[in-house]
């Protein structure tokens, strides 16, 4: 008996589930699925599973535990719906983009902010806000954070739903506090950013006082664009110009 074979993306735009990750991939083939089961010593026709491939960025350790309660929590819900969890490669960033060119990319992602150009420019992601409309309510869009929400609209198309949000921590070393003689933040958080100048630069000066040459008042992570952007531009600098992006700004005011 022939089953009617249903495509990933055909699900993907049919189901409720493309609520669930950041970016829907746009450009891949169908994959090979169906089947029919015996019943009752007649041929009787199965409900085709479709297999969404998801690409994780969860460390190997918790894809086991996701690809656990897919199996066990979600398909037994959706019975015609498999969860394949794949681990996110070393490049991952780039090897997508060749994947999604040559049709074989994994049907959702995690992604943030300053790399979706890679694929926006080329038109490469699924467009979910009819998804949205049609499954979300008002109520569970203004859970969302607005900056986040308005955020993953990019070239009039809604290319991904959001994820989670980043907490950026200040953490203090009490003992070189101490040792410099220098006062603590105080500890009803009543201090602000030209407070914690201040006590970065008085740290700074006991340790050059003292001799320690590479002890510094204060560390901000700067190893990737999205981790000291929002600092430079909060306060009115900028990283380069606009227009042509060759240009470095950051030692101009």
């Amino acid at each position: 008996m022939k089953n009617n074979k249903l495509s990933r993306r055909d699900f993907l735009r049919t189901s409720a589930l493309a609520g669930v990750g950041l970016a829907l991939v746009a450009c891949a083939p169908p994959p090979a699925g169906g089947g029919q089961v015996q019943s009752g010593g007649a041929a009787a026709p199965a409900a085709a599973v479709t297999t969404v491939r998801w690409m994780s960025r969860a460390g190997a350790e918790n894809n086991v535990q996701i690809q656990k309660h897919m199996d066990e929590v979600f398909s037994a819900k959706n019975p015609t719906l498999k969860v394949a969890v794949e681990p996110a490669p070393d490049g991952f960033i780039d090897k997508l983009l060749a994947q999604m060119v040559a049709g074989t990319a994994v049907d959702i992602f995690e992604a943030w902010g300053n790399i979706f150009f890679n694929w926006t420019e080329r038109d490469l992601l699924l467009d979910v806000q009819p998804m949205v409309d049609r499954d979300f309510k008002d109520a569970q869009i203004k859970d969302y954070n607005d900056f986040q929400w308005s955020g993953l609209v990019m070239r009039g198309k809604r290319v991904g739903m959001p994820l989670y949000i980043n907490v950026m921590t200040v953490t203090v070393n009490k003992d070189l506090f101490e040792k410099y003689g220098v006062d603590l933040p105080p500890a009803d958080g009543k201090w602000n950013h030209d407070d914690y100048a201040n006590m970065a630069k008085k740290l700074n000066d006991a340790a050059r006082k003292a001799g320690n040459e590479n002890q510094w008042g204060g560390w901000k992570p700067a190893w990737d664009w999205d981790r000291f952007w929002n600092t430079v531009y909060m306060f009115g600098g900028a990283i380069v110009d606009q227009k042509y992006g060759s240009k470095c700004l950051m030692d101009t005011k």
